[in-house]
């Protein structure tokens, strides 16, 4: 039935209505499909049975709700009536999926942002229904994830303070998307989160990042991590990437009774060896057949230590490569191709710019290289190279150690000695070697950080927090 046509009265126009269908509206004077009456300002007694009716609004589909009675008096004239969705009961079975709306810096390629795009691929949509809210622009990830027919909301703010313009219009947004659960990623998305979600949604912090020493960060970085220690008694669960990263967040006052820590897990049907030589892939790329490969695929940030990997790179065999790739990596970069030349690398490092085809180029390389100086929590990019069979050499930084464990090398940050004999061991051993440690190196992955056991974690955890 129609929210107003059983009734014929004025008394039961719409007052709001929100994202979901929900329409709440005055109580009628009679409405046999509530089974009570209203006459005056008496109600008689029978009534208060909270019958389950249904509504329809001419721009939603139909959603049950139920008529609930609150403010218990001895007077029935001054009983109040709310409308309740039967998904807000926690001993009642959800009637629709569970809208989960994630707010995020912004969707340019990096770790957090590929974690995001991978999770809404795998997610169940008949149980979960997703929105993305961007502070920042679309970028390439967002393109990504428009392609799987998530919207996505764009605040277009930039590298600033944001305005009480951007506040209102952010929170408008994410009222918008009718959410049952709001999951920030990153610092500024769980502050942003934090004040803009829906009061009776569940909340959810994401932190993908490491901290060594606060100082290496940003000055807005710094108070946001101390403002998310202030204002942490409004969210639901925090959830870590790495356990290093919750244990220094827990000396920096971050809530443990809080924290869940959920891998990073890689689609390792996506990623997996090459059963090919890659011989076109090297004429693509303008590579002689008989040199080895070094890949590293990071954004130009002091963090990821271009120049730290650049020098010790200059201490490794002549017969090496490095193909460097990443936002900002390309001959456009007037910083890199300085360091470059420099050091006489211009024969020997290759730029590629951003790209989208990591899956294509993985299989390719000899060797993977992660040489960053902190930050990191559990780099994606090492995920996808174990599981292409590539053994790893990395710097111990967040969970790097953990994750590559045995199938690779792991050096001191900023210790270019010993990350160049790290990768002369390697690149110094035969093809059999490589290959046994590549093989390990994608059973650990298969075994403990797969993308379907990522994905069953954050739905567990969307599960028990809307039974709640």
């Amino acid at each position: 039935m129609r929210a107003c046509d059983p009734c014929r009265t004025s008394a039961h126009r719409h007052a709001s209505h929100c994202s979901t269908g929900l329409h709440t509206a005055p109580v009628p004077r009679r409405c046999c499909a509530a089974r009570y009456h209203h006459v005056g300002r008496n109600v008689r007694r029978r009534v208060f049975t909270a019958p389950r009716i249904q509504f329809r609004c001419w721009r939603r589909q139909p959603l049950n709700v139920c008529v609930s009675i609150t403010g218990e008096t001895s007077k029935p004239w001054k009983r109040r009536f709310r409308l309740t969705s039967p998904r807000r009961r926690a001993n009642d079975r959800p009637l629709l999926s569970t809208q989960v709306t994630h707010v995020i810096t912004g969707l340019t390629t990096g770790g957090a942002e590929r974690v995001l795009l991978k999770l809404l691929e795998a997610s169940d949509r008949s149980r979960y229904t997703p929105a993305v809210v961007s502070l920042m622009d679309e970028g390439a990830i967002g393109k990504r994830i428009r392609a799987l027919d998530v919207p996505v909301h764009c605040l277009g703010m930039r590298r600033s303070v944001p305005s009480l313009a951007h506040f209102r219009r952010l929170r408008s947004m994410v009222a918008d998307t009718g959410p049952d659960i709001v999951q920030g990623w990153m610092y500024h998305g769980n502050i942003a989160a934090q004040f803009t979600r829906p009061r009776n949604s569940r909340l959810i912090w994401g932190i993908h990042q490491s901290i060594t020493d606060l100082g290496n960060e940003k000055p807005l970085t710094r108070l946001l991590v101390r403002l998310g220690r202030w204002t942490q008694s409004g969210v639901d669960a925090i959830v870590f990437c790495s356990a290093r990263s919750a244990q220094q967040h827990a000396a920096l006052g971050y809530s443990v009774a809080r924290s869940r820590i959920i891998a990073n897990g890689v689609d390792t049907l996506h990623y997996h060896p090459s059963c090919t030589s890659g011989s076109d892939l090297r004429r693509e790329l303008g590579l002689e057949a008989g040199s080895l490969l070094v890949g590293h695929a990071a954004r130009y940030h002091p963090m990821k230590n271009h120049r730290g990997l650049l020098e010790a790179f200059a201490m490794t065999e002549s017969n090496a490569r490095l193909l460097l790739m990443g936002p900002e990596v390309d001959e456009s970069n007037r910083d890199l191709m300085q360091q470059i030349l420099r050091l006489g690398l211009n024969d020997r490092v290759l730029l590629l710019g951003e790209r989208t085809d990591l899956w294509r180029l993985m299989p390719l390389f000899d060797l993977y290289v992660s040489a960053s100086s902190w930050g990191e929590a559990m780099p994606m990019v090492l995920l996808e190279a174990m599981s292409c069979g590539v053994p790893c050499v990395t710097t111990d930084v967040g969970d790097s150690a953990h994750l590559v464990g045995d199938t690779g090398r792991v050096v001191a940050p900023d210790a270019g000695d010993a990350l160049a004999g790290a990768l002369r061991e390697l690149l110094g051993s035969d093809t059999g070697r490589r290959a046994e440690l590549g093989q390990r190196a994608r059973q650990r992955v298969v075994e403990h950080f797969s993308l379907q056991q990522m994905t069953q974690r954050y739905c567990g955890l969307y599960d028990e927090l809307h039974s709640i």
